[in-house]
């Protein structure tokens, strides 16, 4: 009996032990298990720490190198100082992001291989892109505040990002119009919005630009001759045996426009013959370039603003050096379409100096805007440069009114806007003076995500140029900044 308790006390106390053993594995278990979740969920709260501060860092330099790239157009020194400002403007996990100088380094892009090669010394002012690299830790010190990961590498708290930046270099299509209103401030019929003293001195000045030539008796004075026989006025005026001084026209005809033209008989010079009708008849019946090609040189008006302004938006873009090229369209061609003046290139001087060389009508009277727009686009479809910002500027100052019908005319200008917006291509567009179709230029940038600028009508020429220079210059200085990286 006595063995049977024995057995049983130590039934008991080996039950007692295991049970005890068993209280004691899962305490240090537990325990276990709470100091792992612990350096779990600080390991988790420490990568969160240094995925934001990653994310900072990347917001830090992708601005930083945005705004490094905008000065590349000045010094490298601005390009630092620039990098270095907006880079302190973020904050990476609480603390103010610092660059040092050689963390903004300044190279060339390649759009082709997409690789940035680093430039030192005076190649740095040729440089086209900026890269940037914004770091908290490593050899730069101030790392991200960590929990725990620190405690099993030196450099957990260290973090980083880099973004590279480029001034984009453009592909500009000018295209200008060319139709007969684009020397309608330099006619009688300008008279009523720009005042008589303003146009006549106009008409002395040209007359001037052209080497102030006589005729016979024809000169700047004008001569009141009543009689209504074309052939015994020209005689009068001392024409007979006078060559005609171009290729088109004829004294006769001259004399039947002064005598017969409603804008001349309207303001005045009904029978004067001189300087002013002589040129109104060559602006009003002969001005295309193959038959009065001395129109070129006179500053018809608002074509010469026009000028002027290609003359200004040319200078600008040789200044900032970018890597820009530049096309001229026009409208319209002989065929009453668009023409590609000159394709895209670097000689800006040969774009305004052909430019220079036209004139209210040059090829036709016409306003054939789709046409010029069409020829732009295929230009750029063909000729761009990979990578390159692809823009269109549309001049006009008139209402399309070719190909067919205005409401045709028009519904292809659309139609043109909607392929370049397909391709991602802007047209700013410039409308100018009264009669111009406006609500048709600003939905062709509507539609392609440029701008419209309004140039009213009603005012002093010089008032029309110091406008168009300003939008010139603005187009000319405003050039998009891309991250590549």
């Amino acid at each position: 009996m006595r063995s049977e308790r024995t057995d049983d006390v130590r039934g008991d106390g080996l039950a007692a032990l295991l049970r005890t053993t068993r209280r004691g594995s899962a305490t240090i278990w537990a325990a276990i298990s709470v100091s792992g979740l612990l350096v779990l969920g600080a390991l988790v709260v420490d990568g969160a720490v240094l995925y934001s501060a990653r994310g900072d860092l990347q917001a830090a330099a992708d601005s930083a190198a945005l705004a490094g790239a905008s000065a590349l157009t000045l010094d490298p020194s601005e390009v630092r100082g620039r990098a270095i400002d907006y880079a302190s403007r973020n904050t990476a996990a609480a603390e103010s992001v610092e660059l040092d100088s050689e963390d903004v380094e300044l190279g060339d892009w390649d759009y082709e291989t997409e690789v940035f090669t680093p430039l030192s010394g005076e190649l740095e002012w040729e440089a086209d892109a900026v890269r940037v690299t914004a770091r908290r830790g490593g050899a730069g010190g101030n790392p991200v505040r960590t929990a725990f990961a620190r405690m099993f590498s030196p450099d957990a708290g260290s973090a980083a990002a880099s973004a590279i930046a480029v001034y984009r270099p453009r592909e500009i299509v000018l295209v200008l119009d060319l139709s007969g209103s684009m020397c309608d401030d330099s006619r009688v019929g300008a008279i009523p919005s720009l005042g008589r003293a303003a146009v006549e001195a106009h008409f002395s000045q040209m007359w001037q630009e052209l080497g102030s030539p006589s005729y016979g008796y024809l000169g700047e004075d004008l001569i009141s001759i009543e009689s209504s026989d074309r052939n015994w006025v020209v005689q009068q005026l001392g024409l007979n045996g006078v060559p005609y001084p171009y290729r088109s026209g004829s004294w006769v005809e001259y004399v039947r426009h002064v005598m017969e033209d409603g804008s001349i008989n309207r303001e005045g010079y009904r029978r004067k013959y001189g300087a002013l009708t002589l040129l109104e008849y060559w602006q009003a019946r002969r001005q295309r370039h193959d038959q009065t090609e001395d129109l070129a040189i006179i500053s018809q008006q608002p074509l010469t603003a026009v000028k002027d302004a290609v003359e200004l938006f040319v200078e600008v873009l040789r200044e900032e050096d970018t890597d820009d090229r530049l096309a001229l369209a026009v409208y319209n061609s002989s065929n009453e379409e668009g023409l590609l003046e000159h394709g895209l290139t670097r000689d800006f001087q040969v774009i305004s100096g052909i430019a220079r060389n036209r004139q209210a009508g040059h090829y036709n009277s016409y306003t054939n805007i789709s046409a010029g727009m069409d020829v732009a686009l295929d230009e750029l479809d063909v000729n761009a440069r990979p990578g390159t910002h692809r823009t269109i500027v549309l001049l006009t100052d008139g209402q399309a009114n070719r190909p067919g019908s205005a409401s045709q005319a028009t519904a292809r200008c659309i139609e043109e806007a909607q392929r370049a917006s397909m391709q991602d291509i802007p047209i700013l567009t410039i409308s100018l003076g009264t009669n111009a179709q406006t609500d048709l230029m600003q939905d062709i940038a509507d539609l392609t995500s440029g701008i419209h600028f309004n140039i009213p009508g009603g005012s002093s020429v010089e008032a029309y140029e110091e406008e168009l220079r300003r939008v010139f210059r603005r187009i000319a200085v405003e050039r998009p900044l891309r991250l590549v990286r």
